[in-house]
């Protein structure tokens, strides 16, 4: 079997689902995965799933079902709404740039501040793009979608189309790990071709046996 990781990244976690062969489930807490963060002079933790031995991995157990923002990993499962939706036909089409933008709000980043696919949009996690785009779907939409597939704390109150950078919704390590897993099997409730794009779009790198899928 190809070895395939997704290796989605939170403001405050490291949290990555391996795909790679074995069966029994077990969960155990990783104290020396804490360094890196004790050496930066951080507060945070890493999540891993490792899908083929059925093992969850943590370096903090508490801090594993913390909610935090998902910020620009819920790229990932944004991708799939926006195109199962319809806010976007598919990954070619335009997002029209709004000239008039606060460009504070996601950074001095000029690359990002044109008219773009979204194909681009996603490699350069341009978060107007997906804003612009989160205005079609709508907060209520949105809500329908998180709450049947479980994903979140389902508070979307803030008053902008961006409530995973800005807000109170919350999303805990183990939560992301497991909607990963969910997507890499496709048990959500999006089309093939959603998946399929999706798929592609994250692709990061790829060698003999193995594929790299990531989003941060």
């Amino acid at each position: 079997m190809p070895y395939q990781t997704f290796l989605p990244y939170c403001y405050k976690n490291i949290i990555c689902l391996l795909l790679a062969g074995m069966p029994t489930y077990q969960t155990w807490a990783q104290t020396s995965w804490q360094q890196p963060f004790e050496d930066c002079g951080i507060n945070g933790s890493i999540t891993i799933y490792d899908y083929n031995r059925q093992v969850w991995m943590t370096s903090d157990m508490a801090d594993s079902q913390v909610g935090t923002l998902p910020a620009s990993t819920f790229k990932i499962l944004n991708t799939l709404i926006v195109l199962e939706t319809g806010a976007i036909a598919d990954d070619h089409e335009i997002i029209p740039w709004i000239s008039d933008y606060d460009t504070t709000k996601y950074g001095h980043r000029p690359s990002i501040y044109k008219d773009m696919d979204l194909e681009e949009a996603f490699y350069k996690s341009a978060g107007w793009a997906y804003r612009e785009l989160a205005k079609k779907v709508g907060d209520e939409r949105y809500l329908e979608i998180l709450t049947e597939i479980g994903y979140g704390n389902g508070d979307l109150s803030i008053d902008d189309p961006d409530f995973w950078n800005y807000g109170a919704f919350q999303v805990t390590p183990t939560n992301q790990v497991q909607t990963m897993m969910d997507i890499f099997e496709e048990k959500l409730p999006f089309s093939p071709e959603a998946y399929s794009t999706l798929k592609r779009l994250m692709i990061t790198e790829e060698g003999e046996g193995y594929v790299i899928r990531a989003k941060t």
